[in-house]
């Protein structure tokens, strides 16, 4: 059940992790190319794709975070050494 919960609260937040970075980038991004002197039907196709694929990545990594908070999973391995010295 705890697995079932931590992933669907990280597709929650990732979702809401997506949804900020790429309407940010799409706002920003407007103001920022049109200062600059570049706009078109080819910039703003650009920029969108930009805003998704930067989105679904941080969509991942947050799914992750909170998956792993979730589990109490450590991002670091165990060093064989360790194990070793806490098994004798």
């Amino acid at each position: 059940m705890k697995k079932i919960f931590g992933g669907f609260l990280g597709v929650i937040a990732g979702y809401g992790a997506l949804a900020v970075v790429k309407y940010t980038i799409l706002l920003s991004g407007s103001f920022v190319l049109g200062s600059m002197g570049i706009s078109g039907p080819r910039a703003t196709r650009n920029l969108e794709a930009l805003a998704e694929i930067l989105g679904f990545v941080v969509f991942f990594l947050v799914l992750i975070k909170v998956y792993r908070a979730m589990m109490g999973k450590d991002n670091k391995p165990k060093s064989t050494g360790e194990n070793s010295k806490k098994n004798n």
